[in-house]
């Protein structure tokens, strides 16, 4: 009796030990303007790479052989261009031999309501939402990315939908030629996010250049996407299957699971797990990366020496302010395109010094569409869509 007591006192001490290694994760590690955050990209990590194994405390992860296929950094940004958002971040890739804005050559935004307990995602502007061109889409409330404190075994749910209405020019003429978009008033997207968030393990976690403590956090996202028609005298119907027979894109449900392990210290999350819809099996890797030279923290400058506002209104009928701000001074352009790449209109042309500039274009006699504004100097341009619609 006396040996199973003492083996009992041995295995509590045991576990007490272990469990007080766990730590916390504080709104410490939440992005602030100014951080620059830096990962690395494992497209298809060889089989063994990552082994996630069952939940547990003081777990030993092991992704030491993931392989570097891409690169990104994060720049995070002060704005007070979207209501309600603090952050906003923009996300440039290095695949070689290209570098591109993520997720392709157009402009990708989101924009961060960030509180003391939480980080969440307010708006979009271009990837995920993007029936109509480059738009800006705001979630309700907030989907949670982050939250603080974080501990083991925590738990929480989430959720958050989008939902945008658009006038019918705005849609693709195949779209819109179609039945029943060719009756409708209106047309909006709807978005729905639901999201089950559970600390499962914490213990150290090894990837290419260091080993951290971490928490793995399991997020299970759902996310449910539909087109609906307001057509009279009916109302607002859903038509997500008549526009995917018309070939819209993107529509319909999906499940992902992700796991996230999580430093108190690190900005970075030190990996994200996406295992798809099965939440078994790693399809892709993101892991924390600083390239030599490159202190995490210091926040670095987009390729071009300056930064394009979206415009506004948009879509807008007719007029639309488009604004930005210049790094240093120098002869500058900003110019209309339609979706041909044609010079529609050239709005100002000439020398700028630094900081915040602006101009309106009355597009009065353009007929409604999907536009390109370009912003040009020497060596570099940036653009954007926008919406004219009548």
């Amino acid at each position: 009796m006396r040996l199973a007591a003492t083996a009992l006192l041995a295995l509590t001490l045991s576990l007490g030990s272990t469990a007080s290694a766990q730590i916390t994760v504080t709104n410490a590690v939440f992005p602030v303007a100014g951080d620059t955050l830096r990962m690395a990209v494992d497209y298809a990590p060889a089989d063994g790479t990552v082994v996630l194994g069952p939940p547990g405390f003081g777990v030993t992860w092991d992704f030491s052989g993931l392989q570097v296929d891409a690169t990104q950094s994060t720049i995070y940004r002060a704005t007070g261009a979207v209501p309600g958002a603090e952050l906003v971040a923009t996300t440039t890739l290095n695949m070689p031999p290209a570098t591109i804005i993520w997720p392709d050559t157009g402009i990708h935004e989101e924009y961060y309501d960030v509180t003391s307990g939480e980080f969440g995602l307010q708006a979009v502007y271009g990837h995920n939402f993007d029936l109509v061109g480059n738009t800006l889409f705001s979630l309700y409330p907030p989907l949670n990315l982050r939250r603080a404190p974080l501990n083991f075994f925590d738990i929480a749910g989430y959720s958050a939908s989008v939902l945008e209405l658009y006038d019918q020019p705005a849609l693709s003429p195949v779209l819109t030629a179609a039945f029943p978009f060719s009756m409708a008033d209106s047309v909006r997207y709807r978005i729905d996010y639901r999201v089950t968030a559970v600390v499962d393990a914490y213990g150290t976690l090894t990837i290419p250049g260091g080993t951290y403590a971490v928490l793995r956090e399991k997020r299970t996202q759902e996310r449910e996407v539909n087109l609906e028609c307001k057509i009279s005298p009916l109302g607002w119907l859903q038509t997500t299957t008549e526009a995917q027979a018309a070939g819209a894109q993107g529509l319909g449900y999906t499940t992902t699971t992700y796991y996230t392990f999580t430093n108190d210290t690190v900005k970075e999350p030190i990996a994200v797990v996406n295992t798809g819809s099965d939440g078994l099996l790693p399809l892709d890797v993101s892991f924390k990366h600083t390239p030599p030279g490159a202190p995490a923290g210091v926040a670095a400058l987009p390729s071009a020496p300056a930064r394009l506002e979206q415009n506004h209104p948009n879509p807008f009928n007719p007029t639309t302010t488009i604004a930005w701000e210049l790094e240093r001074a120098g002869h500058v352009r900003c110019a209309v395109y339609d979706m041909q790449g044609r010079l529609v209109a050239t709005l100002v042309e000439g020398e700028m010094a630094a900081g915040m500039h602006s101009v309106e274009w009355d597009g009065g006699a353009a007929p409604s569409g999907v536009y390109l504004y370009r912003l040009q100097g020497e060596g570099w341009s940036v653009e954007r869509k926008m919406v004219l619609a009548k």
